[in-house]
């Protein structure tokens, strides 16, 4: 059995050198090199085209995300009445603002599309009166609440995104 083993190992060692021999090809001088460039051009430009479309869908897709970014949202925040109040607002930048005023009072802001919602909180002063807050996005009201009396509250708040253009 042993001979047969041997043998087997024999045949499999010149079928490697065959085959290593071989592979070795297109080493030499004038074989085969003009189909390994052929191929490795190709290659090269189907890398190309894949990276122009991955670039191209990347940059539409950012360049559409930063249009909805840049897009604002026209809220108006509308105080009505008499007496004085203190007012909480959302500025421009997100931050909550506190002005202190006599009423009527308006405010005009664009707010920022990831803003999830807005508000508008008036509290009346120890005096008391009457305050009617108005909550308006992209021109349509969307909230609106009234306080009577000294201390009294009214609240405005909704999603930003619910008004329809």
């Amino acid at each position: 059995m042993e001979p047969d083993t041997v043998g087997d190992t024999e045949a499999s060692d010149n079928s490697d050198a065959t085959t290593a021999a071989a592979g070795a090809d297109w080493l030499t001088p004038g074989r085969n090199r003009l189909g390994i460039l052929v191929a490795g051009v190709a290659a090269l430009i189907c890398a190309a085209l894949a990276v122009t479309v991955i670039v191209s869908h990347s940059s539409g897709g950012e360049a559409l995300s930063q249009h909805r970014s840049t897009t604002t949202i026209p809220a108006g925040y509308t105080v009505s009445g008499h007496g004085t109040a203190q007012i909480a607002y959302p500025g421009a930048d997100g931050r909550l603002r506190t002005v202190t005023t006599n009423l009527p009072w308006h405010k005009q802001a664009d707010l920022n599309p990831a803003a999830r919602s807005t508000g508008i909180t008036v509290v009346l002063g120890t005096d008391g009166g009457t305050a009617t807050c108005t909550l308006v996005l992209h021109g349509k009201p969307v909230q609106q609440a009234t306080a009577q009396g000294p201390y009294a509250r009214a609240n405005c708040r909704t999603a930003a995104t619910s008004a329809a253009r």
